[in-house]
């Protein structure tokens, strides 16, 4: 089993340095703090990974009226409704539920 070597404190300031790098390369920042090139990018990869995971139309709150979400609620129901058409996307979100139930 591989041993952790390197203190989230320290991965947390490589991936800083490794973000606010500017024109410099990932090799030089890795050199300057003795890593591999493979092991900064496998961090900086790891965190976008973790970063990404986007949130789910299951957050949206169900006990608000939608005219009462903010940006945030608004923009995920838009993402999650944008390829939906016709009925579907009427019965996707908001206060159309209730037409949607009765549709049935």
């Amino acid at each position: 089993m591989a041993e952790n070597r390197y203190s989230s404190e320290f991965k947390e300031q490589a991936l800083s340095k490794a973000r606010q790098r500017g024109s410099r390369t990932l090799a030089s920042v890795a050199s300057e703090l003795n890593l591999s090139v493979g092991t900064l990018k496998g961090w900086l990869k790891t965190q976008r990974r973790v970063s990404a995971d986007p949130p789910h139309a299951a957050d949206l709150p169900s006990d608000v009226p939608a005219s009462q979400w903010n940006a945030a609620q608004r923009l995920l129901a838009l993402h999650e409704s944008h390829p939906l058409t016709g009925t579907a996307l009427r019965c996707t979100h908001g206060v159309v539920r209730r037409v949607c139930s009765n549709t049935s």
